[in-house]
């Protein structure tokens, strides 16, 4: 009888679990994306999706969460009826993006095989000033080397703009051109003639004479590179795993970093190489003789990184070149710290 009794509650305590599973929300979107196609910078785009309840409860909304600056959002109703439809509407000033763009709406309801629905608008977004290809510059040169970066400015407002002229860094040399006016200008950036070899950070500052519009600011990153260097100019290991000291160190478990010596024009020789750390070792390719450019690589020794050290040292190149004897490379790196 108790059996029985266990065998009835069983039964109707699994027709309660199938009938709540079975009586849930459940959203539907015939069309979850949005192509808006190109539209100027500023513009708002406003498209509303249809979600519809395709469930036995009804589907609560419970907000949302949006991708991109300038979205905003609306939910009607916020309970959609079994059977009958809502509305998420998507309105996105786009003052503050630009180019491809795919903005995202993430809207959390109490459906429960689905809580996080995601509708998106995508399309282009076209500035009312672009610059090209790039607005910045990466330029990597020799003192009095005439290469340089050529950026093209296009105004895409329907007023003209008249760029006046361009104010570059102490470091940075550069020319503006008129290409159509009011519409389209290159700008030609080159290291200065006076520029020392090292890394300079500045700033281009384009007039545009527009009050509304404002100056244009052209970041510049200058490397102005000596006859004869190192590439990269330094070398860090990060953290590394400290090694046994009565064991070699398995194949391939040596941390290795691999740099360039090299020399603007002709060739020169590596006379030796050294570190002022037990923990460094270096070897070149070519092993001897002259070549313009050599390939050097740094390795640590694990067996003898005990854990939580640091390294902090220096690889030493002296060459044959007279006005280059020695180019110090700086090498950083840690072993992992003891975890007891």
């Amino acid at each position: 009888m108790l059996s029985f009794r266990y065998f009835i509650a069983t039964a109707l305590l699994c027709l309660a679990t199938a009938s709540a599973r079975a009586s849930a929300p459940s959203a539907m979107v015939a069309q979850d994306v949005f192509d808006f196609g190109s539209v100027k910078q500023g513009a708002r785009i406003d498209h509303a999706f249809t979600v519809k309840n395709v469930g036995d409860s009804p589907l609560r909304f419970a907000g949302a969460d949006l991708s991109l600056p300038g979205m905003q959002i609306r939910l009607a109703p916020a309970e959609v009826a079994p059977g009958a439809e809502g509305t998420v509407t998507i309105a996105w000033v786009t003052e503050h993006v630009a180019g491809a763009v795919e903005g995202i709406a993430k809207v959390r309801s109490n459906d429960p095989a689905r809580p996080q629905l995601a509708l998106m608008l995508k399309g282009a977004v076209v500035p009312s000033i672009s610059i090209e290809p790039l607005p910045a510059v990466f330029l990597s040169t020799f003192a009095d080397d005439p290469s340089e970066r050529v950026l093209t400015i296009r105004n895409n407002a329907d007023t003209e703009l008249a760029l006046r002229h361009v104010e570059p860094g102490p470091h940075v040399a550069a020319s503006l051109k008129t290409v159509r006016p009011g519409k389209t200008y290159t700008i030609a950036v080159r290291a200065a003639p006076h520029a020392a070899p090292g890394r300079y950070e500045e700033t281009l500052t384009v007039d545009t004479g527009d009050s509304p519009t404002g100056n244009i600011s052209i970041p510049v990153h200058l490397w102005v590179k000596p006859d004869l260097y190192a590439n990269p100019e330094s070398v860090d290991f990060g953290t590394v795993a400290a090694g046994d000291p009565n064991k070699p160190p398995p194949a391939g478990a040596v941390p290795s970093q691999t740099l360039m010596l090299k020399r603007r024009s002709g060739t020169f020789e590596i006379e030796s190489i050294s570190s002022d750390s037990p923990l460094l070792v270096a070897t070149r390719s070519p092993a001897s003789g002259a070549s313009d450019s050599f390939t050097i690589d740094a390795r640590l020794r694990p067996e003898l990184l005990w854990p939580g050290a640091t390294v902090n040292a220096n690889l030493r190149i002296r060459t044959n070149d007279p006005k280059f004897p020695e180019v110090v490379v700086p090498v950083t790196g840690s072993a992992m710290p003891s975890r007891n």
